[in-house]
């Protein structure tokens, strides 16, 4: 028997029509060889969305035959979905993982949530990043023509080139990429008319984490506070919970050592007193006791007579 499933003339093999829930669930053997046909569920980005596979289309029942429907409610589609990025182009960053919002974020955000939600779309695969989203070149049918999602971007101004040393993927489009951005700077769409110099969302990332990072490490010098004071006090705190309990009606009492605890009690009263060294040794007093007078002498034996 063969693996496939035929339609009419048409063999297409098993793994073909089989769903693909996530990106988990897509190979290496899947890069620059595969694409996805499904449809747009959700946009959470400049440049990128959700996707729901839905392998053969329409040719193969979805949409209209049953059990072959795309969920509508997010508790289904979760983890049901693959996170697709868009190649060879970087839209500027909305605010999330504690980053603020880059100029003109929400506009490049609302221009592809209109442009692709909801819409049938084909990924060609290039592979996956670092995040675990799936890196493709993107196609949609818009009026009698199918387009390149990321040129329609560069050519709407909404987004820019991603420039990296490694990593950035354009298929055969790189330099129709580069002609449609410099033609949208000299006309000044989108977020190129924004007033000053633009920074790329790379950079923008790469400055905002590097002043996040300076500014902790301003913070935590200037509210350290001396060390041998801060020992002290943490020492002070441990000797005297240690010392001490809460009786049942409410009192403190002494549990521990009372030596202890008026050592405790008269260090903190007390200023430190300075390390010893041999400039401030004490000079020892000296002694006031009388010296000790020697032990008598034996008595001497009386004298003999003479004879």
């Amino acid at each position: 028997m063969s693996s496939g499933r035929t339609r009419g003339r048409f063999s297409l093999p098993g793994s073909y029509v089989r769903r693909i829930p996530d990106s988990s669930q897509i190979y290496p053997s899947f890069f620059r060889r595969r694409s996805l046909f499904g449809q747009v569920t959700s946009v959470g980005d400049g440049d990128n969305f959700r996707l729901y596979h839905t392998p053969g289309g329409r040719l193969l029942g979805w949409g209209w035959l049953p059990g072959r429907k795309v969920p509508t409610d997010r508790k289904e589609l979760k983890e049901r979905t693959v996170h697709i990025r868009i190649a060879g182009v970087d839209a500027p960053e909305s605010a999330h993982f504690g980053l603020p919002a880059q100029p003109h974020s929400a506009e490049s955000l609302e221009w592809l949530r209109k442009y692709l939600l909801g819409r049938r779309v084909r990924a060609h695969i290039y592979r996956r990043d670092q995040y675990d989203r799936v890196v493709c070149s993107v196609k949609v049918w818009h009026g009698l023509w199918r387009r390149d999602v990321g040129l329609e971007m560069l050519r709407a101004g909404v987004a820019g080139i991603y420039e990296a040393k490694f990593g950035a993927e354009f298929g055969k489009l790189e330099n129709k990429y580069r002609i449609a951005e410099a033609i949208a700077k000299v006309e000044r769409k989108g977020m190129w008319g924004l007033p000053g110099e633009y920074e790329s969302p790379r950079s923008y990332k790469r400055a905002v984490k590097e002043d996040a990072a300076a500014s902790a490490r301003a913070g935590t010098v200037a509210a350290k506070p001396p060390g041998t004071v801060a020992a002290a006090g943490s020492r002070l705190q441990s000797t005297v919970s240690r010392t001490t309990t809460r009786s049942r009606g409410g009192g403190i009492v002494v549990v521990g050592n009372p030596k202890t605890t008026a050592r405790t009690s008269a260090t903190k009263d007390s200023p430190p007193k300075p390390p010893i060294s041999r400039y401030n040794a004490p000079v020892p007093k000296p002694s006031t006791a009388k010296p000790s007078s020697p032990p008598p002498s034996p008595p001497k034996p009386p004298a003999g007579r003479r004879k």
